[in-house]
């Protein structure tokens, strides 16, 4: 399923700017799909503990992700697509809780509440990158910005990462 040299299968490269930092998170967040739908479908080689700790470990980036766009990135956008961003977030966060909460106990119930989870968290990456990154492409020469983004990911994802 996953890389032992990098866990999400994304290269670790230090982003240059702030928009290829949320690519960057877009890719790891696609990568710990993929390890999740894998493991919803291999009902004989994963056990709880294993989508347990996928979930986890996509519950912590998504959470961190989001609270960044939130307070560093839709200031920048105007005021529908911010509230935008913010409602697909909300959604994409109850999504998460009844995949943690219910979809774990048998592999039926997590690709069930996968699923959902996955398509809305895709078309929401896919609507940032092909349409508000462009409206956002100032942000790739404001000073600091991609430091002060890398610094609030790693306050809130802690110590441990993802990765």
């Amino acid at each position: 399923m996953m890389n032992a040299a990098d866990p999400a299968g994304v290269a670790s490269a230090a982003p240059d700017d702030a928009l290829s930092l949320l690519r960057e998170d877009h890719r790891r967040l696609e990568a710990l799909l993929v390890d999740c739908e894998q493991a919803a479908a291999d009902t004989t080689a994963t056990s709880s503990a294993d989508r347990s700790g996928l979930v986890a470990r996509l519950g912590a980036l998504l959470v961190a992700h989001g609270q960044v766009e939130d307070e560093l990135v839709y200031p920048e956008l105007d005021e529908a697509a911010a509230a935008k961003g913010r409602a697909d977030h909300d959604e994409i966060g109850t999504l998460l809780k009844a995949l943690v909460e219910d979809g774990q106990d048998a592999h039926g119930e997590f690709g069930s509440k996968l699923s959902p989870l996955a398509a809305r968290l895709r078309a929401h990456v896919a609507l940032e990158e092909q349409q508000w990154f462009a409206a956002l492409s100032g942000l790739r020469d404001e000073p600091g910005l991609s430091q002060q983004l890398a610094s609030r990911r790693a306050e809130l994802l802690g110590p441990q990462g993802v990765d």
